[in-house]
């Protein structure tokens, strides 16, 4: 028996068991792909947790009354530009974003009750595709996502004066244990006429949220601003419905554009529902294929058909 071969097989073995064991899978809880024109004017979750969000849109213009209004797009116009691949159509808004005092009047995807799927979770990912499908930047306060009263995605108003900011894709994420408002002010959120990725992702465990960026061109995402809530723990207090492409409630704030692929994954407890970077990039390839997204369960199947291997092949080297 060769026990130095043997020690070597044994710390592989234990290196694999250890990934195995930590690994977490995402329950992916909510996707909007919509690639089902046929529902006309509502597009279904095939996410774990199902139902469908309604699409509306003002009634006649400078409307805040919405009706259901068909919002898919045209065939092949979604992310991969491949026939089958449909998106949310928001072109037909006012303006990109909007005011209290120079409101938008735009379409909205609306998830009844979405919202809280939010609550009690210790980490979740939103991410999503955008396109302006214009020369208009994005800006304006335009919301891509909004989670009832608990959580928004939009993008903020650059500010002059005393203390200035820059405009940035923002998040704000409050609730009763804590709260934050960060912001990613990287130049790739504004571009336009192309594809843009975004995500943000949240670890309760360390209070660590993180916004991710990416476009069509390179193909490839990265972590653009980190920032940290009040405490740890679960701090999503989110009520009503989920609102994509629009701001929740007064519908003025819309999002001029093109989306697609929207996604929410989170678990109640670990780090789980926090997509990694590589993971994150997963998503984005395959939406560019416009193939299904890989399944956490599949890494879990090959981690352990890789140990099983292992343990055959170093059950043959000790005989």
């Amino acid at each position: 028996m060769n026990i130095k071969s043997n020690k070597k097989f044994a710390a592989a073995f234990a290196a694999i068991a250890i990934v195995a064991a930590t690994a977490q899978a995402a329950t992916l809880l909510h996707e909007f792909t919509f690639n089902d024109p046929a529902n006309g004017t509502s597009t279904a979750s095939t996410g774990t947790l199902g139902g469908s969000a309604s699409f509306t849109a003002p009634a006649s213009a400078e409307d805040h009354s919405h009706v259901p209004t068909n919002l898919h797009s045209d065939n092949g116009l979604g992310v991969s530009g491949k026939l089958g691949d449909y998106t949310f159509n928001n072109t037909g808004s006012s303006q990109m974003g909007g005011g209290s005092t120079t409101p938008g009047y735009g379409g909205v995807a609306t998830l009844s009750n979405g919202a809280a799927s939010l609550n009690g979770l210790s980490s979740f990912t939103i991410s999503g595709w955008y396109n302006t499908a214009s020369a208009t930047k994005a800006g304006n306060s335009a919301r891509l996502v909004a989670a009832g009263t608990g959580f928004e995605i939009l993008f903020q108003v650059a500010v002059t004066g005393a203390n200035p900011t820059p405009a940035a894709l923002r998040v704000t994420h409050g609730s009763s244990k804590g709260a934050m408002a960060m912001g990613a002010s990287d130049t790739i959120f504004y571009q336009t006429n192309t594809w843009i990725f975004f995500a943000y992702t949240f670890d309760g465990g360390t209070g660590v949220g993180t916004i991710y960026g990416g476009d069509k061109t390179t193909g490839a995402v990265s972590a653009l601003a980190t920032g940290s809530v009040a405490s740890t723990g679960g701090v999503v207090t989110a009520s009503g419905n989920l609102f994509i492409g629009n701001q929740a409630g007064a519908n003025q704030r819309p999002f001029d554009g093109l989306m697609d692929n929207v996604r929410v994954w989170g678990e109640s407890s670990g780090a789980g529902g926090a997509l990694s970077l590589a993971e994150l990039q997963a998503v984005m390839t395959a939406d560019l294929a416009n193939t299904p997204i890989p399944e956490p369960a599949t890494t879990a199947a090959l981690l352990g058909a890789g140990f099983l291997m292992a343990v055959m092949i170093w059950r043959r080297r000790s005989v």
